[in-house]
């Protein structure tokens, strides 16, 4: 259900915008719109894997065994099923959603002023997407490293699942039950470690949205500072190329900023 709300704010918050109710000129509403779609496309992978384990501990009934599973997953079969459903159908949908959102900050990350000329306004647009390129890689580098420090709770969970599930205990008990043991033993493994799975998967999900705005912006910055003739032609590839750098790009987009001001 955390999908459809995260869509339904998604939606209104584009909505607002093509009505000319919401603008991106402003650093705050194009940052909040950049950090909302990307946090709804990881909700929604947290709410699909979430119902997934739900589902498939609805079958083997091992939360008793770990006691941080328990808040993980879905005591009803059928809401998990709901609930997988509507992140499963909604997960393009919201991805279509930031791609959209990215492409209208590329393409019009500012209004004109006046009769400012060309050459100016280039030198604007550039500077707001070394901005936003710059804010972008800041929280990418705060999500990784939150999600690092999350993982770190269950890191001794995952080491003594290791060791007990290990290759020759695993094989033995296959062979003994003539392979009826392998997908309960799969089961117990995944669920498990489902919180650093759910972790993993939405941290992935969520740094690949935001290393995308930071990347697209970066390169944007670099073809508007050529344009602006604020950077020559070998600074702005190479500032280009360094923005795809995760989290480094900062420091070619303080540069590009600074030439554009």
């Amino acid at each position: 259900m955390l999908t459809l709300i995260s869509a339904v704010i998604l939606a209104v918050l584009i909505l607002k915008e093509k009505n000319k109710k919401l603008t991106l000129s402003g650093v705050n509403s194009s940052a909040a719109m950049m950090l909302i779609s990307s946090a709804a496309v990881g909700i929604a992978v947290f709410d699909f894997i979430r119902s997934l384990l739900s589902i498939l501990n609805s079958f083997f009934k091992v939360d008793d065994m770990f006691g941080n599973l328990g808040v993980l997953v879905f005591s009803s079969k059928v809401f998990s099923g709901i609930n997988l459903a509507i992140s499963s159908i909604l997960m393009i949908p919201l991805a279509i959603a930031a791609i959209y959102i990215l492409v209208t900050m590329v393409r019009r990350p500012l209004e004109r002023e006046g009769a400012e000329n060309d050459a100016v306004f280039e030198s604007r647009c550039a500077e707001r997407h070394a901005h936003m390129a710059m804010i972008a890689a800041e929280v990418t580098g705060v999500t990784f490293v939150a999600s690092i420090l999350a993982t770190i709770p269950f890191w001794s969970q995952f080491i003594a699942m290791v060791i007990i599930l290990n290759p020759v205990t695993v094989l033995f008990l296959i062979l003994v039950t003539f392979g009826l043991a392998f997908i309960p033993l799969i089961a117990l493994a995944v669920l498990g470690n489902a919180p650093l799975i759910i972790i993993f998967s939405v941290a992935t999900t969520a740094l690949t949205a935001l290393y995308a705005f930071s990347a697209v912006f970066g390169i944007a910055a670099s073809v508007r500072a050529y344009r602006s003739h604020r950077a020559e032609k070998a600074e702005a590839v190479i500032c280009g190329l360094l923005s795809l750098l995760p989290v480094w790009s900062i420091f070619p987009m303080i540069y590009l900023r600074k030439k554009c001001r």
